[in-house]
């Protein structure tokens, strides 16, 4: 290779590269700018406490691991496929993508300059690989602790409403569904608590529950939301009562019903409510299983209305732009 033409195929990649930092720079502002010129910082203040929460807005990703039909099961519940599937969702936006195009192109330029100066390109190399493997580790690091603040917000104000409403009595345990992000067909749990339950973040991510659209009264919830949807459980006898009555009466599919936990077999009335935001659009599921039955309706506690519509604003900010 000529000397001209080694470093005329060197500028290019230099321009390209630079071409990919602009388009990058601006998808970074323009979510910045949409985040908190549009939203803001959502500060709730409820009977003297105040809950705070930045949105920060991230794109689907745009590789191949998800298909065209948002109706399949692209991968089998928690299976290692579907594990990695929602790992690359989290954490892999189109910001990342550009760097990832970018830091190939660095790449493409040192080998082309190695030939030429190959001891400088060498150590330079060196360093370069250093700071990237640093900078790869600190965003995944950044992205996980944005998504345990999100979490930890819904799951604080959770707790606020056990304590409003409930007395943080144990019986009640609070669960938020929102769709799965890689099975779309679904809803499963995003956040969970319970007075003496264990992390509910965990937990929610361990969980097998899931919903379809209008299945169960999780599922109606889903499909009719802004309304109420309770109703008392009769008393099982074992765990194959409890299958019977959610596959033959609540018309839940046999393998979806198989995945439930053993808690549900002792809940004896369950509370369902589905948020939507300003247009309308779906955000998530409320869920509040109780092992004893409530004190009155819940049309009769006017305290359960407002605190739904603060979980609603809080959820819009959060939820719709993870």
């Amino acid at each position: 290779m000529e000397y001209k033409n080694l470093w005329e195929m060197i500028f290019f990649l230099t321009f390209l590269h630079f071409c990919f930092f602009l388009v990058k720079t601006q998808n970074v502002f323009n979510e910045n700018t949409l985040c908190f010129h549009s939203l803001g910082l959502l500060k709730i203040k409820w009977a003297g406490v105040s809950y705070f929460s930045e949105p920060i807005l991230s794109s689907a990703i745009g590789v191949a691991i998800l298909s065209k039909n948002d109706s399949d099961i692209r991968y089998p519940f928690n299976s290692k496929r579907y594990k990695m599937a929602k790992w690359l969702y989290r954490y892999f936006d189109i910001t990342t993508i550009l760097d990832i195009c970018s830091n190939i192109i660095i790449v493409i330029i040192m080998v082309l300059a190695y030939t030429k100066f190959p001891n400088t390109v060498l150590a330079f190399s060196i360093i370069y690989l250093v700071i990237l493997a640093t900078r790869t580790i600190l965003i995944i690091h950044k992205k996980r602790s944005l998504d345990h603040l999100k979490r930890q917000a819904i799951h604080q104000f959770l707790h606020h409403m056990n304590k409003n409403l409930f007395s943080e009595q144990i019986e009640h345990r609070f669960t938020l569904f929102t769709i799965n992000p890689i099975n779309k067909k679904y809803i499963t749990p995003y956040v969970r608590f319970q007075v003496g339950g264990i992390d509910g973040i965990k937990d929610a991510e361990q969980s097998k529950s899931r919903y379809l659209r209008g299945s169960g009264y999780t599922g109606i919830a889903w499909e009719k939301p802004k309304k109420y949807h309770y109703c008392p459980f009769p008393e099982f006898e074992d765990r194959a009562a409890f299958e019977y009555y959610y596959t033959h009466d609540l018309k839940i599919p046999e393998k979806i019903v198989k995945d439930i936990s053993d808690y549900m077999v002792k809940v004896r009335q369950i509370f369902c409510y589905g948020f939507v935001d300003s247009t309308d659009q779906f955000l998530g599921v409320l869920s509040l299983d109780s092992s004893v039955e409530w004190h009155c309706k819940p049309e009769q506690m006017p305290l359960l209305n407002e605190m739904l519509g603060v979980l609603r604003a809080l959820l819009e900010s959060i939820i719709k732009y993870r």
